[in-house]
């Protein structure tokens, strides 16, 4: 395989955020869990008419395993040889392509982590052992039977930045604050969805709901619109109840409006609203 192949974390700012200072932490899962940050690799120099497949292994960086006190992380038991271990490694689900594709565009890996035995979509770890990524490319041979056979040693590209400790639980922190921060698949974000969308549906329940004329007081104007409607000179569609999305409350009135004329039906004779 050529020599010169040359692969970059492309988001390497991502696990910057916690290396050196912090050690990443991975939540395991039986039913399998995102791997958060997940690594995208820059490739270049493959040869464009070769074919190559391209593969994440977990690798561990310590004999040890570990565990949290104190508010550092501590070896703990006796040393064993990861050596030993075959680490557990994940293909990418494009199989063998042309290097010309590999160096077009970003590869990236989409990983569920699992403390049961790895699977063709999970990976299964040992909890509280440090484990490093390390991306694994394959030049391939197309057969005359049409299978793929590996040609060469394969090449192995190693990133310390990505080392993480894999947990059933966050014990550090600030490692939590950052996944939650950052992780759309963090439970912290999960039930903040979930509390949007209840919002979301008790605001459309409200625009199907009959409006009294009490609402509309100048004093509490109930909109229940999309706010795009308010942005001014476009008085035409300040009051479009057929778009409803959300129910807040009108924070200023516009100029042009004048609530507290003498004549009270100068309102309903500006402004017209459909029937309710």
């Amino acid at each position: 395989m050529h020599s010169s192949v040359q692969v970059t974390l492309a988001n390497r700012e991502d696990y910057l955020q916690f290396y050196p200072m912090l050690l990443n932490e991975q939540c395991l899962k039986s039913t399998g869990r995102q791997l958060h940050p997940a690594p995208r690799f820059v490739l270049s120099n493959l040869e464009p008419n070769s074919e190559y497949t391209m593969s994440v292994q977990f690798r561990k960086t310590s004999g040890f395993q570990w565990q949290y006190s104190d508010n550092e992380w501590r070896p703990v038991g006796s040393k064993e040889n990861p050596v030993n271990e075959k680490a557990p490694e994940i293909q990418h689900p494009d199989g063998a392509r042309f290097g010309a594709r590999w160096n077009q565009n970003d590869t990236s890996f989409n990983i569920r982590l699992t403390n049961k035995s790895s699977t063709a979509e999970l990976v299964g770890l040992t909890s509280l052992c440090k484990y490093m990524i390390v991306l694994v490319i394959r030049q391939m041979l197309r057969q005359p039977d049409g299978q793929y056979a590996e040609h060469g040693d394969p090449l192995e590209f190693l990133f310390p930045e990505t080392e993480f400790i894999a947990v059933s639980r966050y014990y550090d922190p600030r490692v939590s604050d950052i996944k939650s921060a950052t992780n759309k698949f963090s439970s912290r974000n999960a039930k903040r969805k979930r509390s949007l969308e209840e919002q979301e549906r008790s605001a459309k329940r409200k625009c199907s709901e009959p409006v009294t004329s009490s609402e509309f007081s100048p004093q509490h104007v109930q909109y229940c619109c999309d706010w795009n409607y308010f942005n001014y000179p476009h008085y035409n569609n300040y009051y479009n109840f057929n778009n409803c999305q959300s129910s807040q409350s009108f924070p200023k009135y516009p100029p042009v409006f004048d609530f507290y004329a003498d004549n009270n039906n100068s309102w309903e004779n500006q402004y017209q609203y459909p029937s309710f």
